[in-house]
């Protein structure tokens, strides 16, 4: 494969889309679309021409994001929860960090806020 690099004045090596398409496997139209939808994570230089270039940073995300989304199946909800948490989480770390209530307490609850609901509407 060979990489179309352009070098800026910070010494850093930058990717045109195409590139990181084919290195993260991801088609350049999706690139474009996590790009809108993960703001402030995934946001690439721009040149003069308005081209985007992708920095090793920027191709760890788009990888990050990926792996959310396409191996661990989470929503693009879910995927932005999960960036802004730190490192990527395993599906089962995850609920480790989520507190999730009992079932039996749950289903206590619900039934009392409906019972609640329901002597209301009697009275």
């Amino acid at each position: 494969m060979e990489a179309q690099l352009v070098e800026h004045d910070e010494q850093e090596t930058r990717f045109a889309i195409g590139d990181v398409s084919k290195i993260c496997s991801v088609p350049a139209h999706t690139i474009r679309f996590w790009e809108r939808e993960f703001d402030g994570f995934l946001s690439p230089q721009r040149t003069t021409g308005k081209q985007r270039r992708y920095t090793d940073s920027d191709i760890r995300q788009i990888l990050k994001i990926k792996k959310l989304l396409w191996t661990d199946r989470f929503s693009i909800q879910g995927a932005k929860r999960m960036m802004g948490a730190g490192p990527i989480l395993t599906f089962a770390q995850a609920q480790e960090t989520v507190e999730i209530p009992d079932t039996n307490e749950l289903a206590l609850g619900i039934a009392q806020f409906i019972r609640e609901q329901l002597t209301a509407k009697t009275a």
